[in-house]
């Protein structure tokens, strides 16, 4: 029996990690390429179904991946900041009257 998995079951688990500036270049790559397709293919409706399903279901997985990952940087760098500033109250001596 054939069994259909879920699109989250599959970004749970990745196939391959690949560095982010792999996927910056080759979302730059399709990007370059992406107006020549459009200009030269002769048939314009298959070209904009088959240019159009890549950039939603490919493309933007990638910019998504690329998405997360930027902003886990920025939620550990706020982290790894907060941990090591010194509280103010407790930098301070106090001065008493």
């Amino acid at each position: 029996m054939w069994q259909i998995s879920s699109r989250e079951e599959d970004d749970d688990e990745p196939r391959e990690k690949h560095p982010s500036s792999v996927i910056k270049e080759m979302i730059k790559l399709w990007e370059s390429v992406l107006p020549h397709v459009e200009k030269y293919l002769p048939n314009k409706a298959v070209d904009v179904r088959s240019t159009n399903l890549l950039k939603q279901n490919g493309i933007s997985h990638f910019r998504n991946i690329l998405k997360r990952r930027q902003k886990q940087i920025s939620m550990d760098n706020f982290v790894v900041r907060r941990k090591f500033e010194p509280n103010v109250s407790e930098s301070e001596p106090s001065v008493e009257p």
